[in-house]
């Protein structure tokens, strides 16, 4: 008997325990709230137009992915790459609604995005001037080489929900510290960006 009730002492325990109440808490989600601090995306190597076939090459932050050219008459890409000339799918360049302006900062001190004047391409001009000093770079006549200017920032404004900021770091293949004309390969655009 003594057997008997040990038996059924340790049925119950068992019981007891598998009847146990575990709470277990949800996993942690990503804060969708406006302020969070969105990623930090890089960009390596961009072809722009590297075989000077005078085509644009069309861009996605959404994707970071480059968009076909079959594509450039659609709301699918952002901005578009050539040489060293940048477009925005708006104003006279795409059927889209994309603006931007240059804004002179660090990158990790933009954490909003300016209120306005956004600039959409026209028929007289870019979003984004080109030339040397104008927009995003200043060409170095000694060397031949393109630099980026530091704490030239591009400020892109798909829609009053999804604005970026956008930083060139460099136009040669590679990405080298100190580009050499003789020997490192343009149109190759290296560039971080981040969702404000």
């Amino acid at each position: 008997m003594k057997k008997e009730i040990v038996a059924f002492a340790l049925m119950l325990g068992i019981a007891s325990i598998s009847c146990e109440k575990t709470e277990v808490s949800a996993p942690e989600t990503e804060n969708n709230d406006s302020t969070a601090v969105k990623e930090v995306v890089w960009k390596y190597d961009l072809a722009a137009d590297s075989g000077s076939t005078g085509n644009y090459v069309y861009f996605s932050f959404n994707t970071n992915e480059v968009v076909p050219s079959t594509d450039s008459n659609s709301s699918k890409w952002d901005m578009a790459f050539k040489s060293t000339s940048i477009i925005f799918n708006g104003g006279v360049s795409g059927p889209a609604q994309v603006s931007a302006q240059m804004i002179t900062g660090n990158f990790s001190d933009v954490l909003t995005a300016p209120v306005d004047n956004y600039a959409f391409d026209t028929e007289e001009t870019y979003a984004i001037p080109n030339g040397s000093g104008e927009g995003w770079y200043n060409y170095n006549f000694e060397k031949h080489i393109i630099q980026p200017i530091p704490g030239k920032i591009m400020v892109v404004k798909i829609s009053e929900t999804e604005i970026y900021k956008l930083e060139i770091i460099s136009f040669y293949k590679g990405n080298p510290a100190q580009p050499d004309n003789a020997k490192d390969v343009a149109r190759f655009y290296t560039f971080r960006f981040q969702q404000l």
